[in-house]
């Protein structure tokens, strides 16, 4: 806890009681009592708090570069049918599974009936772990982005 200095009305050195640092994820929180003073009085006195740092001017807040870090690159589809047991390899951004037989696969230990299909798509930054397969005496038609 800290005690940040002001001037009141009378332009008298007061204390107000504060917590925090300052900082976005802890800021100020001031306490401050009212000591008989007008509400146009407490308005007249500035508050002033000393964080070290000065305040940028428009031009420094305008040249100040802002990283933005974008994935580049290409992306790659894949179209595979399968009829065995398998598993897609960790790393891709979008997996589709379309059973295409007319008997139930399973995918991830789960019986997905003919017809179905199932997808997943990984959040930005992110990419999907493996999925195993099962598809014997059916068929599957597999998508993949990369």
């Amino acid at each position: 806890m800290a005690n940040i200095p002001f001037l009141d009305g009378f332009r008298s050195l007061k204390y107000m009681e504060a917590t925090g640092d300052g900082s976005d994820m802890n800021p100020f929180l001031i306490r401050h009592q009212n000591e008989g003073l007008t509400d146009t009085q407490l308005r007249a006195a500035p508050l002033t708090v000393n964080t070290g740092l000065s305040p940028l001017t428009d031009t420094q807040l305008r040249a100040a570069p802002i990283p933005v870090n974008l994935p580049g690159g290409t992306v790659t589809p894949a179209l595979t049918a399968s009829s065995t047991t398998g598993t897609i390899a960790a790393g891709a951004i979008e997996v589709s599974i379309a059973v295409v037989g007319s008997t139930p696969a399973t995918v991830l230990g789960v019986s997905v009936p003919s017809g179905a299909s199932v997808e997943w798509r990984s959040p930005p930054g992110k990419v999907l772990d493996s999925i195993s397969y099962d598809a014997s005496g059916s068929q599957i038609l597999i998508s993949e982005v990369r």
